[in-house]
């Protein structure tokens, strides 16, 4: 299967993709799905007689919509901590190991020192302004 998404990442990008990047994501892809289900996400089978994407695709009971509320689900029961409109000002890494972050949220900065770090920003799916602008 490696090589078959591979060429399908050339077809959709132009070839324009960084190979070793791109093939180890799809090597390290290959379990994702069993990694999904173990934090919340459930699976519906494909419709038959429709597409054929049985083999190469998996669909999200309730959509992506659905996804996400179960990783919400997953890291509230973990005691992860989710911090809106707030700018990482500063990422202590030493070592290639993260440490803490500077974090400035509610008015102030603050220190937060895990175990590891996911740094995310929204994009045109969440403004309704640029996508009015741009769509």
């Amino acid at each position: 299967l490696e090589e078959e998404f591979w060429d399908d990442l050339l077809r959709v990008t132009g070839g324009e993709t960084t190979e070793p990047l791109a093939r180890l994501t799809i090597r390290e892809s290959a379990d994702l799905d069993e990694w999904m289900a173990a934090h919340g996400v459930r699976w519906q089978r494909p419709l038959k007689g429709t597409l054929h994407l049985a083999r190469t695709n998996l669909f999200f009971l309730g959509g992506g919509k659905a996804m996400v509320n179960a990783y919400y689900d997953t890291a509230r029961r973990l005691g992860v901590q989710i911090a809106y409109d707030a700018e990482v000002r500063r990422l202590d890494v030493c070592g290639g190991a993260f440490r803490s972050a500077v974090v400035a949220h509610g008015g102030s900065s603050h220190e937060v020192r895990a175990t590891c770090v996911v740094v995310a920003s929204g994009g045109f799916e969440a403004n309704i302004p640029w996508l009015r602008k741009y769509w």
